[in-house]
């Protein structure tokens, strides 16, 4: 030990030379006080440790480390298998390896592959289930609302009067009568006077007198909007993703119209304040419109035994301003143009004005120069703003003439509701130049929007005259909104559905081609609305027509635009129509016997013509006898494919209904209640096999037909086991030929072939028909056993059981 210690005081001796060589501090320990900590460190030590090189342990032990847990730790690991030696291998097989690599990523990428395609199916069957219940969900949504806020469709005022309902219903049945008119016209290409027949049917509503007139006069503005009268129609919404310049030429025509109604209407009002004041007008029976608009200008301006107004700027009793604006207002410009040059001399203080009205007269869009406008512009800004009150309709006359001051729509003069309208018409420019002019013009959305902005009580203060506000949305050209609010009540929601009628035949309003809901308007993605016939026709042929031709015919005037988004969703509406009546057969005809059906006259209209016989067998006639099919009602869908020569489609119904029978009967623990349903059935495909056998119709043989023979025997043995007849049961199974009657192998071999051919149908009942020739004859059960074993199926746990009981009965 005293060497090992006289080591380290050498090795010690040496550290400060190392320290100074690489800049450390030095170590300044004197033997002793080496001595002390080699004595403290030892204590720590375990003398039993096996580890010799205790020289490491006192190094380690200076540094913080437990060198005896560290020992005991390595003690532990088997270097055996730690430090195992890699042996080298001295032949490879390259080529397996990759093989093996290849298959790997094979079955990896099959299996990813597999498991895309069932999340890819999967998310496919989630979203067309989510989308069928939405649909249904809406569907029923809709009917639900219609069955609820529609009760009383039209019938507000008659549902307690038996002779307002009476007059309600005939009145209904006179507009079903024109619709069917219409319809027969349009297939002729001849034009129907759609207006004045639906005014004149309206006649019969049952309503108040003020309620009357004020319909009789939306009527008359929709005559005037239309064109009716006077033949012209720029019905762009007849065609699908109209040209916008016709639109705009539209408008324009729509403007004018509106203009001249209310031109119109004032003539009538001039007519009839002097028929009722005859004796005071004292004009007599002259006819010209200069003298009785005179006389009806004193009636109205001036008090009997009184002079004119101060206001008023007078010549030989004359107001001149006051009657040129009358002769303006009634839309007599020629006559207007000609008192002016007449009274030029009263005139000349004026001079800007004859000759910007002279102009104004003779433009058809009575615009006037630009010189001229700043010229009257400037002296309507002189007028109003000046100390003197200038003569109030010379200061309206100016700013009709010169379009004066935009942002004032009206004047102190206006007080009756047609004069602040047609004022408004006047002002408005949707013509080409105005719209490329520099200059701030008054443009019809404006005028709309202050029309939408009014309160329609301020207009209807009872609730009792809907007209009136209807009439203003009109003469604003919002026919769209102008339905919508009248459809909103449920006295005058039919007179809606026919005036949006006759707006659609003449191709003023957007239609939607995507209905969505049972609002009588939706808004396209520009905000512009667009009327829903469809929800409103719907909604009518559901709650007010009885008779399912009268909705046919309303359905086909929804054909009137020719987009075939709509068409499609048209011959859904007939397929579901023609369904659901119980004259269905005369409505489809009979193509076999040569008998057309109702629905035949009106192919045209739907786009059916002689060259495309078979879309309309593929969109009409088909889905209806498929709609019977999914609904029950497999009678009436074997006659709409019989009527066909569709005898493969026959089949095809008539297997699916014996199966559902047969199965029924198997599954029902009342089996007695099932005899009568399966002997109707059983009576119907032996009637409809002798049509088949007696039909011009080729006969073949194909899979459905070879089907219906099995099944029958099938339904037939099933009835005949049920009624104790087990040995005619049995003979009816074996005549279907599906069973061996041996055990050769050959023959059972061939009989497993020729199940695989068989349709589901057939597949499935068989075990049922095993079942009941077992129970009855036991001959049969080797060769029955032997084919079960070399086929597969699928039958329910009790039914298995029973024929492995009967097998192993009969086998031991």
């Amino acid at each position: 030990m005293s060497n090992i210690f006289k080591q380290l005081l050498q090795d010690a001796k040496e550290l400060p030379t190392l320290s100074s060589k690489y800049d450390s501090p030095k170590l300044q320990h004197n033997l002793s006080q080496l001595d002390k900590e080699t004595s403290l460190i030892t204590a720590k030590i375990n003398t039993a440790s096996k580890d010799k090189n205790t020289l490491g342990h006192y190094f380690l032990a200076q540094g913080g480390a437990n060198t005896h847990e560290n020992s005991q730790f390595l003690e532990k690991v088997d270097t055996r298998f730690t430090f195992q030696p890699t042996q080298m291998i001295k032949k490879t097989n390259v080529e397996a390896h990759l093989n093996q690599v290849q298959e790997t990523y094979i079955k990896d990428t099959i299996e990813e592959s597999n498991r895309k395609t069932r999340e890819t199916v999967s998310n496919a069957l989630i979203e067309k289930r989510n989308m069928y219940w939405r649909t249904k969900r809406n569907i029923i949504l809709d009917e639900w609302d219609l069955e609820e806020s529609n009760k009383t469709f039209g019938k507000m005022g008659a549902k307690n009067d038996t002779t307002a309902a009476k007059a309600f219903k005939n009145q209904k049945q006179q507009f079903a009568v024109a619709v069917a008119n219409i319809n027969t016209e349009r297939i002729l290409k001849s034009p129907v006077p759609v207006v004045k027949i639906f005014a004149n049917i309206s006649q019969s509503t049952t309503c108040t007198h003020s309620q009357k007139a004020s319909m009789n006069v939306s009527w008359d503005v929709i005559s005037h909007l239309t064109g009716e009268k006077t033949g012209r129609s720029d019905g762009v919404y007849l065609c699908s993703n109209p040209d916008q310049n016709k639109v705009d030429s539209m408008k324009l025509r729509l403007i004018k119209s509106a203009r001249s109604y209310l031109e119109h209407q004032f003539r009538s009002v001039v007519n009839e304040t002097l028929k009722e004041n005859a004796a005071a007008a004292n004009v007599g029976g002259t006819l010209s419109q200069k003298h009785r608009l005179y006389a009806f200008m004193k009636l109205q301006y001036k008090e009997r035994g009184s002079a004119w107004s101060r206001a008023f700027e007078v010549y030989d009793d004359m107001p001149i301003w006051l009657f040129t604006y009358l002769l303006v207002r009634c839309g007599s410009y020629d006559l207007a143009l000609e008192f002016v040059e007449e009274k030029t001399q009263n005139f000349s203080g004026a001079p800007e004005f004859q000759k910007a009205f002279k102009e104004f007269c003779t433009d058809p869009d009575f615009n006037i120069s630009e010189q001229s406008r700043n010229q009257v512009d400037r002296q309507y800004q002189a007028m109003k703003y000046s100390q003197r009150s200038p003569d109030p309709f010379k200061l309206l006359l100016y700013k009709i003439i010169g379009r004066c001051e935009l942002q004032y729509k009206s004047e102190d003069t206006i007080h009756i509701l047609e004069d602040a309208l047609w004022l408004q018409l006047m002002l408005i420019r949707e013509t080409p130049e105005a719209v490329q002019s520099n200059r701030a013009e008054y443009r019809l959305e404006e005028f709309q929007e202050m029309i939408n902005q009014a309160n329609s009580a301020d207009y209807d203060k009872n609730g009792a005259n809907a007209w009136t506000y209807f009439n203003m949305l009109l003469l604003s050209l919002q026919p769209e909104k102008a339905i919508d609010y009248l459809y909103q009540f449920e006295q005058w929601r039919v007179q809606a559905v026919h005036i949006a009628i006759a707006f659609v035949y003449y191709g003023l309003v957007r239609v939607t081609y995507q209905p969505g809901n049972i609002y009588s308007i939706v808004s396209n993605t520009d905000s512009t609305p667009s009327l829903n016939l469809i929800g409103m026709i719907t909604q009518y042929i559901q709650i007010a027509l009885d008779d399912s031709r009268d909705a046919l015919q309303y359905l086909f005037l929804l054909t009137l635009y020719p987009d075939q988004a709509l068409h499609s969703t048209i011959y859904d509406m007939v397929v579901e129509q023609i369904m659901r009546s119980p004259d269905f057969k005369d409505l489809l005809g009979n193509k076999v016997a040569c008998r057309p059906g109702v629905v035949d006259k009106y192919k045209p209209l739907l786009d059916f013509h002689a060259s495309s016989t078979s879309s309309y067998e593929d969109r009409i006639v088909i889905p209806v006898a498929e709609a019977f099919q999914s609904r029950g009602r497999y009678k009436d869908a074997v006659y709409v494919y019989e009527t066909l020569g569709k005898y493969e489609q026959v089949f095809g119904v008539l297997n699916q209904e014996i199966y559902r029978a047969v199965n029924r009967y198997n599954t029902s623990d009342q089996k007695d209640a099932c005899i009568p349903a399966m002997q109707d059935i059983v009576d119907f495909c032996t009637s409809t096999q002798t049509n088949y056998q007696q039909s011009p119709v080729p006969t073949y043989d194909s899979n459905n037909l070879t089907t219906f023979y099995i099944l029958l025997k099938f339904i037939k043995a099933t009835m005949e086991q049920h009624s104790g007849k087990a040995q005619n049961a049995v003979e009816l199974i074996m005549q279907a030929d599906l069973l061996p009657r041996d055990t050769e192998f050959n023959t059972v071999q061939r009989y497993t072939q020729q199940l695989r051919l068989q349709q589901d149908y057939v597949q499935n009942l068989l075990p049922y028909m095993i079942l009941i020739a077992l129970n009855n004859d036991k001959s049969q059960s080797s060769a029955i056993a032997s084919f079960l074993t070399f086929v597969t199926l699928q039958m329910s746990s009790n039914v298995r059981k029973q024929i492995n009981e009967k097998l192993m009965q009969f086998n031991f």
